[in-house]
């Protein structure tokens, strides 16, 4: 059994609410990404439409898990099937939505760009 911590202290600053599809980055066509794990462990893989516009967002900063957009289906097929350490924390009173615990999803695996098609850094 997996247990949570709630961190009590505000989250990162950059920390981004995404409200609709348009708050994320513009990236859907197929790009390769070479993954590299705490081991320094390396593979490459390739990712489109909506599963790489939330790569590319956690590649920018943490963002909120709950929104109306519903990013947790997809957060969890990278890291299922493509192999991204994303993590989740969960942090106590969201002043913005009056929730007593919301969680945060925060890249932990090192993501770059393996080819020059697109990307928006």
């Amino acid at each position: 059994m997996n247990s949570k911590t709630t961190i009590y202290a505000p989250p990162p600053a950059n920390t981004v609410r995404n409200s609709r599809w348009r708050d994320f980055p513009n990236t859907v066509s197929p790009a390769q990404y070479r993954i590299t794990d705490e081991t320094g462990k390396a593979h490459t893989v390739t990712v489109s439409k909506n599963k790489r516009r939330v790569l590319e967002g956690l590649m920018r900063a943490p963002m909120y898990c709950a929104s109306p957009v519903r990013i947790s289906d997809l957060v969890h097929i990278l890291k299922r099937d493509y192999g991204v350490d994303i993590a989740m924390d969960l942090y106590a009173n969201d002043n913005e939505t009056d929730r007593a615990k919301f969680g945060i999803y925060t890249l932990k695996s090192k993501v770059e760009l393996a080819n020059g098609n697109g990307g928006t850094y």
